[in-house]
């Protein structure tokens, strides 16, 4: 399981301004990988309780599958 931030965001950041996904678990939990265009950078999301929770940041959308427990 990925280290999660305890900080949590009610909405997205203003910088996270590019096309974006929503990922759901085998247990139901859900992410989501956002996109910021101007550094070339995608985040992944935890979503709890309609709150966001940063997981990770990577060049590559693909590099962020990984970091999700899929079962």
């Amino acid at each position: 399981m990925p280290r999660v931030s305890t900080k949590q965001l009610s909405k997205l950041p203003s910088s996270e301004n590019g096309t974006g996904v929503t990922c759901t678990t085998l247990s139901g939990e859900q992410y989501y990988i956002s996109q910021n265009t101007d550094k070339g950078k995608h985040t992944l999301w935890r979503i709890v309780d309609s709150n966001y929770q940063k997981v990770a940041i990577a060049d590559s959308p693909y590099d962020l599958y990984n970091k999700i427990d899929w079962q």
